[in-house]
């Protein structure tokens, strides 16, 4: 959530939730990994268009079922295997 994984909720950078004081006055985080950490994925890289969000989505979704139908079918098939 905090490198912005999701472009719609406005969440803290990592570095803003994880850096923090020492105790001898030095910072946790460098300020070369602050400056790293302290962007969004949304601010280094294009975001998809919806359309191509949709056609992902539905990849996924149909390599999952797919997946559950190959497990289902290995388990029937055990089944009548014995």
């Amino acid at each position: 959530m905090t490198f912005g994984d999701i472009p719609e909720l406005n969440f803290p950078t990592f570095a803003k939730v994880r850096s923090r004081n020492c105790d001898d006055g030095t910072k946790w985080l460098t300020d070369e990994m602050y400056n790293f950490v302290n962007c969004k994925l949304i601010e280094t890289n294009r975001e998809y268009k919806k359309s191509r969000k949709f056609f992902i989505e539905l990849k996924f979704k149909i390599n999952y079922i797919v997946k559950k139908m190959l497990s289902c079918m290995r388990r029937i098939k055990r089944r009548l295997i014995r």
